[in-house]
């Protein structure tokens, strides 16, 4: 007997339907213990969805259908728009799901039928309107328009450049609009910062200069890894975009403030990975840094959290420190939580090794944890203005 075929974007229906065999990742079932490793939260009823929530929604869906019915099966499209979601349900988390070439590349098959292709297009154009606020801290919104940029748009760069060229020989049309779309989203994204700069907000500037430049990192990969030649229609159009003809030399300018501040400051987050009571609430999510002065606080004062685990965290803030040297979004962390938590310094040493307790009273890092905040704040937003 066959295996049953499931395809959330049919319906729930089953069926028998013979699917072609093309090279996949992990299996479904293996890719959602993995979301549920890092983002346990997504599934629990409390956790509140709105109408752009359609990836939890699907996560849920599938991991409830496939409890049902274990030996049922997605078809190519459905796996695809499964690994899209998980994706987006747990790149900013601190353990994040590894489909990232399946669905930039290898899942787009050269094969695949046409309607399949059209399916997975499908997916790629509605994932632009889904709102990952709610999975993110990681993003900022223009002073003037509202618009919500975060690096979640940078993975749909990736997704939609490798849509646009799985479908340049097959549907030349709607690679073209496609490409349109995607140049649109990339003037939206520079004109944030640009709303940044106009307002003469600096660390809004450095927030949006991180995210961009992030975002655009992720456009560049995806079209060398499809290898688009150098004349290639959306290659062409990414670099006017990036010149110092587009909005004032917009991405010139936030390139720069990138490399020269927030690079160093926005990495993977390692260290973070070992606490494990960090991943049970989509409020622990990290922001970015350095500016970790509030979400210290938030630490230090959830009633959630025993004493080993906030051992555990500031012992993962100190390791992360020193491993970084030269990053203070750790130490603004620590700062953070001495202000958040009751008995302040003495607390926080108290849970500690007395090595790394003397460290935290002392030294370099007693330097840069004595720092107000509003004076580290203002000291930044005069690096965003420059």
């Amino acid at each position: 007997m066959e295996n049953p075929i499931f395809n959330p974007l049919q319906g729930d229906g089953l069926t028998s339907k013979t699917q072609p065999e093309f090279t996949r990742g992990v299996s479904p079932k293996i890719l959602l213990t993995h979301v549920k490793n890092t983002a346990p939260f997504i599934f629990n009823e409390t956790f509140l969805l709105g109408t752009n929530h359609r990836f939890i929604k699907l996560l849920r869906h599938t991991d409830q259908w496939l409890s049902k019915f274990p030996e049922s099966e997605l078809d190519h499209a459905a796996y695809f728009e499964l690994c899209v979601a998980a994706h987006w349900a747990t790149i900013a988390t601190f353990v994040p799901t590894d489909v990232d070439n399946q669905i930039r590349f290898r899942l787009w098959h050269p094969a695949l039928p046409l309607e399949t292709l059209f399916a997975m297009v499908a997916v790629v154009e509605e994932a632009l309107s889904w709102d990952s606020s709610i999975v993110s801290t990681r993003g900022a919104a223009s002073p003037l328009s509202h618009d919500y940029i975060s690096g979640h748009h940078g993975e749909w760069f990736s997704i939609s450049v490798a849509a646009y060229a799985a479908l340049r020989k097959r549907h030349p049309e709607r690679s073209q609009a496609l490409a349109q779309t995607i140049l649109k989203e990339l003037e939206r994204q520079l004109q944030v910062f640009t709303d940044f700069r106009q307002c003469r907000d600096g660390i809004g500037s450095l927030k949006s200069a991180t995210i961009v430049a992030h975002n655009a990192g992720d456009f560049v990969r995806v079209m060398d890894m499809w290898k688009l030649d150098p004349d290639d229609l959306l290659r062409r159009e990414f670099s006017q975009r990036c010149s110092s003809l587009f909005l004032n030399g917009a991405f010139i300018q936030l390139s720069a403030l990138n490399k020269q501040y927030m690079a160093v400051e926005n990495h993977r987050n390692f260290a973070l990975r070992k606490p494990k009571a960090l991943r049970t609430q989509s409020d622990f999510l990290i922001p970015i840094g350095p500016f970790f002065d509030d979400w210290g606080k938030r630490i230090a004062q959830t009633p959630v959290f025993s004493e080993s685990d906030l051992a555990e965290i500031v012992a993962a803030l100190f390791d992360g420190w020193v491993y970084l040297e030269t990053a203070l979004g750790y130490a603004r962390a620590l700062a953070g939580m001495e202000l958040g938590i009751s008995g302040g310094l003495s607390r926080l040493c108290k849970l500690v090794p007395t090595k790394m307790a003397k460290q935290l009273s002392s030294g370099k890092l007693r330097t840069l944890t004595s720092v107000s905040q509003s004076r580290f704040e203002n000291q930044w937003n005069q690096f965003g203005l420059k």
